[in-house]
């Protein structure tokens, strides 16, 4: 099964999510920002497929002090500019979060990657959201490496 990594605080919520993605997935459930960065920073770790990445977490050790982080409802945000993206720029990520503002922002600065907010995507839609990005991003790496 391919690695998917989804990287949430909310435990009651996400148990429907964490539920029907094992189905499709081995999934990696990191808490919080520090759970993130661990895992991303320690190279032994495997790379996902994908990330699905809540846009509102709690600062955690590094951004607690980060008036970026605006108290955890930037934390996402900037998990993904400075870790994600960092490390695995080829790793697609899904933001799905119970915001709007934060998932307003996402969409306006990084227009390429796909928002959803929890209200309107079940656990079901969730899996087949995720599957259709890692075939297309398989798909697009593949045709890479035949270049």
């Amino acid at each position: 099964m391919q690695l998917l990594i989804v990287i949430d605080d909310e435990k009651g919520p996400m148990t429907f999510y964490l539920t029907a993605l094992t189905r499709s997935f081995e999934v990696m459930h990191l808490k919080g920002p520090d759970e993130a960065i661990a895992y991303v920073s320690d190279q032994s770790k495997p790379v996902p497929v994908a990330v699905v990445l809540d846009a509102m977490l709690p600062p955690g050790q590094k951004y607690v002090n980060n008036p970026d982080a605006k108290r955890g409802l930037r934390t996402g945000i900037l998990l993904y500019e400075e870790v994600l993206r960092a490390n695995w720029p080829e790793v697609p990520v899904i933001v799905l979060s119970n915001s709007t503002a934060a998932n307003n922002e996402i969409k306006e600065k990084y227009p390429h990657l796909p928002v959803y907010e929890k209200i309107d995507v079940t656990p079901l839609d969730l899996v087949k959201i995720v599957q259709e990005i890692v075939k297309i991003r398989q798909s697009e790496l593949r045709a890479k490496a035949q270049t």
